[in-house]
């Protein structure tokens, strides 16, 4: 009976604990040195000056920014600025901004992969990052029509995973379309499958496999994080 009254006042006291050590993480950020004093805060406007030094806001997102750097030392930042409105923007090493390419399409739609610039939707992609040319190419499609068997999709997988440095997996579901009752037999309805797309680049050619195998086998999930 002993143990009963002890436990919660051990839960009590581990809460106390975390409350107080909250609270003062909190005090601690938010006191800076009086010396301090004179600066804004970095969010307080678009356009802070100190003495010779000027800080202009260079975009706002509503999206999580995504930045990659091209072997040029370019700066590719990925944003998104309204409902459909894609934007990307090179920095160069100098800080200027030397080029800006945007899309207008669903957000969810485009992959930011390794500097490459996916549309799913359309079904092609950009290497605006790393030449300049903003005009789409159209992606290769492997298996579309799900006409390879178990060991040849599983082959081009390991292949992939070999030669590919930039890996993306999503999924999608067949449903097939119900087909009329014919006779007195009974109604049967396919199941819906699932399937993966897996979108991979190698070289600067962009590709998608659909495959129907257990793609975790080949990529694991932190595998593709670091993708992205």
């Amino acid at each position: 009976m002993k143990i009963l009254y002890i436990v919660p006042i051990i839960v009590l006291l581990v809460f106390l604990y975390f409350l107080i050590s909250k609270k003062r993480q909190t005090d601690v950020g938010n006191q800076l040195p009086k010396r301090f004093a004179q600066y804004n805060s970095i969010d307080s406007l678009n356009t802070i000056k100190s003495r010779k030094v000027q800080l202009s806001l260079l975009l706002e997102s509503k999206r999580n920014i995504e930045l990659f750097i091209t072997s040029e030392n370019n700066i590719i930042v990925s944003s998104f600025q309204g409902e459909r409105e894609n934007s990307f923007i090179k920095i160069g090493a100098d800080g200027n901004v030397n080029d800006t390419l945007k899309l207008i399409t669903r957000p969810e739609d485009i992959i930011f992969l390794k500097g490459f610039i996916i549309d799913k939707q359309t079904q092609q992609y950009y290497r605006w990052s790393f030449d300049g040319i903003g005009t789409p190419i159209k992606i290769t499609a492997q298996n579309v029509d799900f006409n390879w068997d178990g060991e040849r999709q599983g082959k081009q997988l390991v292949d992939i995973a070999r030669h590919s440095k930039a890996v993306c997996v999503d999924y999608n579901f067949d449903r097939p379309v119900p087909q009329k009752k014919v006779g007195d037999g009974l109604h049967t309805i396919q199941a819906v499958s699932s399937y993966a797309i897996v979108t991979y680049i190698i070289g600067d050619e962009c590709f998608q496999l659909y495959t129907s195998l257990d793609v975790h086998k080949y990529f694991s999930l932190s595998y593709l994080q670091e993708m992205l």
